[in-house]
C-alpha cells in the first residue's frame, strides 16, 4: 500500500509540472472527458494506464458507451495521456480526432 502512495504522489508531482493539477484519483475520476474535435462527451475515468518504473500518467481509461450490456467483455477507451489539453475544474479537455483512441 505504501507503494501505491508513493507512485501516486510521484505521478502528481509530474502533472503538476505540466499545470494539470488534482489531488486524488476520486477527483480525476469525476470530472468528465470531452473531444475538443467534436464536443462530444466521451465519459469519465475509471482507470488510468501507468508507468510503474518511471511514476507515469500514461493514458486516462473510460467505458465504450457503445459496449454492449448484454457481453462480458469490459470494452473502454483509452486516451494516451500526450492527448490531454487541459484538466479544468469540471472536464477534461482531449484531443482525439473524430474517434481515433489509443
Amino acid at each position: 500500500m505504501r507503494e501505491e502512495k508513493h507512485f501516486f504522489e510521484k505521478a502528481v508531482n509530474i502533472m503538476k509540472k505540466r499545470r494539470f493539477e488534482f489531488s486524488t484519483f476520486r477527483e480525476l475520476a469525476g470530472k468528465d472527458v470531452i473531444n475538443q474535435s467534436d464536443g462530444k462527451k466521451l465519459g469519465r475515468i475509471t482507470d488510468l494506464g501507468l508507468d510503474p518504473c518511471r511514476g507515469q500518467i500514461l493514458s486516462l481509461i473510460l467505458p465504450d458507451p457503445a459496449g454492449s450490456f448484454f457481453t462480458l467483455k469490459r470494452e473502454e477507451i483509452v486516451i494516451r495521456f500526450d492527448r490531454i489539453i487541459r484538466f479544468g475544474e469540471d472536464v477534461i479537455i482531449v484531443d482525439i480526432g473524430n474517434n481515433e483512441t489509443g
